[in-house]
């Protein structure tokens, strides 16, 4: 099954739910639209390269296309992510780019609630999240 139709609860959903309920703000203003997309172009250049169609400046499997500018300094990013520190010390390892995982039995205040997630970078014993900003 598809990750994104199968049942389980993600924080994706979890989110969608709560812009239903008015209890956090929909994505319309357009530099949050914006930045939302640009953060998308950074993690599929970091985790999935063959999903960035740079030719002509569109992301394989959405709507989104950019300028050859955010493409650029998208690609610098990028680049400065394979030079940190912490990317340079795990690169040896056996690393799993956006890995799966399902847990039947995930709690959430005691209750048990099936849940997934897709992991931008996997090492046993870590988990990292791409951001570009600040994220809750």
């Amino acid at each position: 099954m598809d990750y994104f139709s199968h049942p389980f609860m993600s924080n994706s959903k979890l989110s969608s739910y709560a812009r239903e309920l008015g209890l956090i703000p929909e994505i319309s203003d357009k530099n949050q639209f914006d930045n939302y997309r640009l953060g998308t172009l950074f993690d599929l250049l970091i985790t999935e390269p063959e999903r960035v169609d740079r030719l002509n400046g569109k992301l394989i499997g959405t709507d989104y296309s950019f300028t050859k500018e955010e493409f650029n300094k998208s690609s610098k990013m990028a680049s400065s992510f394979y030079k940190s520190a912490i990317y340079t010390k795990i690169k040896p390892f056996d690393l799993e780019f956006q890995k799966e995982i399902y847990d039947e039995n995930f709690k959430l205040f005691g209750l048990p609630i099936p849940f997934k997630a897709k992991l931008d970078i996997y090492l046993p014993g870590w988990v990292l999240d791409i951001k570009t900003t600040d994220a809750t």
